[in-house]
């Protein structure tokens, strides 16, 4: 005696090819997702980072309490074991006691896009402020 199986308890080759291409979408669209969390974690860490050399920066600059000069500085600085590039642009303001000074840090020295700008002032360490 032959058994027959019922086509309503078995699947067809259509319907498992279906089910795998469904399987398949969703394990792509999960992949992609996985990456561009982990490219979003990696460029938020590296601009935390190009933030952390430029305040340092300016900071190391108002330490020294010396009268920067006009025009630009380049250098590079080692943070988390990447070497960070940064460019001091110094100019005049209004106010001829004051500099502005804007630190851009980049992770490559010819890249056109800073990851992070900082801004700040400083002062003519020569003029002495009366109480």
């Amino acid at each position: 005696m032959v058994t027959r199986i019922s086509r309503s308890r078995a699947f067809t080759l259509i319907e498992v090819l279906f089910a795998l291409a469904i399987v398949a979408t969703a394990i792509t669209a999960l992949t992609k997702a996985g990456v561009d969390y982990a490219n979003s974690a990696n460029y938020l860490r590296d601009k935390t980072f190009a933030r952390w050399v430029a305040t340092d920066k300016l900071t190391e600059m108002q330490i020294e309490n010396a009268w920067p000069d006009l025009g630009k500085e380049e250098g590079e600085r080692v943070l988390a074991g990447q070497t960070w590039f940064w460019r001091v642009q110094t100019e005049r303001v209004e106010d001829a006691l004051l500099r502005q000074v804007t630190i851009q840090v980049r992770l490559r020295e010819s890249a056109s896009g800073a990851l992070a700008t900082v801004t700040g002032f400083m002062g003519d360490p020569s003029v002495v402020l009366q109480p």
